[in-house]
């Protein structure tokens, strides 16, 4: 039996310090599910994507170019391809 995928999708910007900590709590539930991780970026100017992209092995990056909170949940949704989507 294929395991469901579960889709989280992630906003950010310039998050460089806090992404390391929630991939890798992430990387230690135990969980019935396959996982990818959908980063919706806004802009960020530091290391947030080079360091999400060396600690977790299933990311799609969105990129956007101005934050409306809603809209840009959307276009991590578009990005996903789970069953269930967080």
């Amino acid at each position: 039996m294929n395991k469901k995928l579960v889709s989280i999708v992630l906003r950010t910007k310039n998050e460089e310090l806090w992404i390391g900590r929630f991939l890798k709590g992430l990387k230690k539930q135990l969980s019935p599910f396959n996982i990818e991780v959908i980063i919706v970026d806004n802009n960020s100017t530091d290391q947030t994507i080079k360091r999400a992209l060396s600690l977790y092995e299933n990311i799609k990056i969105v990129r956007i170019t101005k934050y409306i909170p809603g809209a840009s949940l959307n276009r991590g949704v578009e990005a996903a391809n789970g069953d269930y989507i967080v």
